[in-house]
């Protein structure tokens, strides 16, 4: 029996930005030819109505992101429902009348039918908030709003596809970008992107990877962004490059393409799409995806551990961020997220037979992670895995 499935992804955050993590995210969805009917244009144009498509969750999550992109939809010629009119009208008035360079810059971008810059939309979103209260809460709770009806899109996705919809993807922090260590062969990646797109290919492969006969392939579809290379300028995104990152993911956990898998799994590259008008919807939907749990791990304290993160995802995503592998004949669900750098190490080190050096991680949900994915290493190496 074979499967289809499709993997979408996009990157929230800045890799080069101190102290802040920079995370690959998305969707990866089970549909044996049904895909397409769901008409997911459709659907978040109802989550998120009164927006042009597609929608940018970085800009339109924040409330002053919201009007500016509302009140560009309406000069568009798209429909604004008259409950999303209501909440931004006094906000649109209160841009008018804040009179500082930032609201200044902002008009005229609308004037010219431009998307202002993120860091502009920040600075503006900081100013409604401490001189317009009222208005600027009309305008959170539009965002809540919205975010509501993304959660229900999920949710409802994952009913639609009987269950088989998973948050993924990858991240780092800042203090892991200059990491490097033969160890794992991701880290011969000349950016932390493509070191992060290694690094989910890797997990979705050891998750979907099957001692049966069942024949996976992974469609996937990946947003296109400007990244830069070992020192070179940065330069778009290729397919190229996700189908090398690919061939990379293919030897985990080993340097040689030997041991786990059968071969039974295929990630086969559909294309790189920019952000505009002709994206699929599924990449919106990595776009929401990643920006949430980008949130998501910058909310979990070190304490609270991946059952802290999960929580915070159910409650944002309402997509499973873990999943009974069949690959692992073990009791509890392995995560689809992973962490690059030392939790990479640990769980390849594993894999390969070597004593994992899970005390060096620090402690959080990047530990928690690993450790599972360490003791389905070492109960798969009993078992006679990695014999051959």
């Amino acid at each position: 029996m074979a499967e289809t499935w499709h993997l979408y992804l996009d990157e929230s955050g800045r890799s080069n930005a101190l102290s802040k993590w920079f995370v690959l995210g998305g969707v990866l969805l089970r549909a044996d030819g049904e895909l397409a009917s769901l008409d997911l244009r459709a659907q978040l144009s109802s989550a998120m109505p009164g927006l042009r498509y597609p929608p940018h969750a970085s800009e339109c999550n924040m409330p002053a992101g919201r009007l500016v992109h509302t009140l560009l939809a309406e000069r568009a010629g798209v429909g604004v429902p008259e409950a999303v009119r209501i909440l931004c009208t006094p906000a649109e008035k209160a841009l008018h009348e804040l009179g500082t360079a930032t609201a200044r810059k902002v008009l005229d971008a609308l004037d010219r039918s431009w998307v202002p810059e993120y860091d502009l939309l920040r600075v503006l979103n900081l100013e409604l908030n401490a001189r317009f209260p009222t208005e600027f809460a009309s305008l959170k709770a539009l965002v809540s709003q919205d975010q509501r009806g993304m959660c229900a899109l999920l949710r409802s996705l994952g009913r639609q596809l009987k269950g088989h919809a998973f948050g993924v993807g990858a991240a780092t922090r800042a203090d892991w970008l200059a990491f490097d260590d033969d160890r794992t062969p991701g880290r011969a990646s000349p950016s932390p992107y493509l070191s992060l797109l290694e690094t989910t290919f890797e997990r979705i492969l050891s998750q979907l990877r099957s001692q049966t006969t069942v024949d996976c392939t992974v469609w996937t579809t990946v947003a296109v962004l400007d990244i830069e290379r070992s020192g070179y300028p940065a330069l778009p995104l290729t397919q190229r490059e996700v189908g090398e990152a690919i061939a990379r993911a293919v030897q985990f956990p080993f340097r040689r393409a030997e041991g786990l898998g059968d071969g039974s799994v295929r990630i086969v590259p559909r294309g790189v799409f920019r952000f505009d008008e002709h994206v699929p919807a599924g990449i919106v939907l990595a776009d929401y995806v990643a920006n949430r749990l980008r949130r998501a791990i910058r909310g979990t304290t070190r304490t609270g551990g991946w059952t802290a993160l999960q929580k915070h995802a159910r409650s944002t995503l309402t997509l499973p961020l873990e999943g009974a592998s069949r690959a692992f004949d073990v009791p509890s669900s392995l995560p689809w997220l992973a962490a690059d750098g030392e939790p990479r190490v640990a769980i390849c080190e594993a894999f390969q037979g070597d004593q994992a050096n899970e005390d060096g991680l620090t402690a959080g949900w990047e530990r928690d992670q690993a450790q599972l994915w360490v003791r389905a290493a070492n109960h798969w190496r009993q078992r006679g895995g990695g014999s051959a």
